[in-house]
């Protein structure tokens, strides 16, 4: 099985991580039934960058709450538990990231998976509205498995290499070198962690989206990922195989596209601080 190969190739070089202690401490607290506000801003304020980090997206046109949004009391009543769930265990996977281990590598996989983030809920907004609360964080953490495989993993080194800058698809040379890619890393994390279905099936097949069971959220995943290289955010040069093709049978409206993405260039030059590491 592939669970059992990523335990061996990471066996003897570290644990598969937990959930950073933020999120984990968050979903401890809304399963009990007598939570309260308190108890969730007491533990996320304890993180000052995640704290940072929902306030901003909180007053930021992404999220439009048409209020300012002062405190995480106030950001928790209007954004919901789920959505701030959901949004602190993917913020919180900056904490992944270990400083000794950080290079040009992780820095620009940080900035594609910000860029995605940013890119799949406008996106969403726009066409998908039904999956707009979803789109951000699965966006954000749609590559976990290519953090934990760069950080925690040495002989991910050489892999690196081979990738950054190049017009190759990471998919196969990580199959090559390892006998699974980052995505099913990724699904399989996040199923550790016991995280919802939806985001364990979508970042499983993000690369090969014929086989989600999460059809639409697949596709919009697709569509994020390979869209933000046309902006610079990219490890490698190549989209994903037959890309140009189907987004061109989505037939989404030229004008529309080009209006958002506009909007796009607008909304992540006001997040420059999200995508920094």
């Amino acid at each position: 099985m592939i669970g059992n190969r990523i335990k061996e190739v990471l066996t003897g070089v570290t644990e598969l991580p937990p959930m950073p202690q933020v999120g984990a401490q968050v979903l401890q607290i809304i399963e009990k039934p007598d939570f309260s506000f308190a108890d969730l801003v007491s533990v996320i304020s304890r993180d000052v960058s995640i704290t940072t980090a929902i306030l901003k997206l909180a007053n930021s046109p992404l999220f439009g709450l048409k209020v300012t949004v002062n405190n995480l009391t106030q950001a928790i009543s209007l954004l919901g538990i789920k959505n701030l769930k959901n949004l602190v265990i993917a913020l919180s996977t900056k904490g992944l990231f270990e400083a000794s281990k950080i290079g040009v590598f992780e820095h620009k996989l940080w900035e594609h998976s910000v860029a995605t983030a940013i890119y799949a809920r406008i996106f969403a907004l726009k066409f998908h509205r039904s999956i707009a609360e979803e789109a951000f964080i699965i966006g954000l953490i749609h590559d976990i498995g290519q953090i934990v495989l760069s950080i925690y993993l040495d002989k991910y080194n050489t892999l690196k290499e081979m990738i950054y800058g190049q017009d190759v698809d990471v998919c196969t040379i990580e199959r090559e070198y390892l006998g699974f890619d980052h995505a099913d890393v990724g699904g399989y994390l996040l199923r550790e962690w016991g995280l919802p279905e939806l985001y364990v099936d979508t970042i499983y097949h993000h690369h090969n989206i014929s086989k989600s069971n999460y059809p639409d959220m697949a596709k919009l995943l697709f569509i994020a990922n390979n869209k933000v290289k046309s902006f610079g955010y990219n490890l490698t040069t190549r989209c994903d195989k037959d890309f140009e093709e189907l987004f061109k049978s989505y037939a989404y409206p030229e004008d529309d596209l080009r209006e958002l993405d506009t909007y796009f260039e607008e909304i992540i030059k006001s997040e420059k601080e999200l995508l920094r590491l």
